[in-house]
């Protein structure tokens, strides 16, 4: 049997919120570089930020789900595997397409590099598993049905 977690329960529902909270944050401050480009084309940022926040998500979520569906359970370490997949995708693949299509304004860099992804992965791991213990625990208890 399947338990079904309210929303305040559910990890995603947090973790997709840090996400839009620090994207703002994070459009805003380029908004607020001296002489900004990012300023001079606000709507194309806006559009580059939002395309690029929800390509992540939907990457993460995506494979967090195939891998728990794959193997008829749930592991929060599929949670940092799909985290993983949607950073490189997105430095080697969507932020530069993005980047082609929607921002115009001046190349964006895009740069892979493991260092980060691997210190980015050990604060996400961290945050998981204190939320995992904290809240989650005790309201998962049984494998996924078949």
């Amino acid at each position: 049997m399947q338990h079904k977690l309210s929303l305040v329960h559910s990890f995603w529902f947090w973790f997709f919120g840090a996400i839009a909270l620090y994207t703002t944050y994070d459009y805003f401050k380029h908004l607020a570089y001296p002489d900004s480009i990012f300023l001079e084309h606000a709507y194309q940022w806006l559009a580059f930020t939002i395309a690029s926040m929800l390509t992540m998500c939907l990457i993460m979520f995506g494979i967090h789900r195939f891998l728990q569906k794959w193997t008829y359970t749930r592991h929060f370490m599929f949670d940092g595997i799909g985290v993983a997949i949607a950073m490189i995708v997105h430095i080697t693949l969507t932020g530069p397409l993005w980047d082609r299509l929607i921002w115009t304004a001046s190349d964006l860099n895009f740069f892979f590099r493991w260092q980060p992804l691997l210190i980015l992965l050990g604060a996400f791991y961290g945050i998981r598993t204190l939320f995992y213990f904290l809240i989650q625990r005790k309201h998962i208890t049984e494998p996924l049905s078949h």
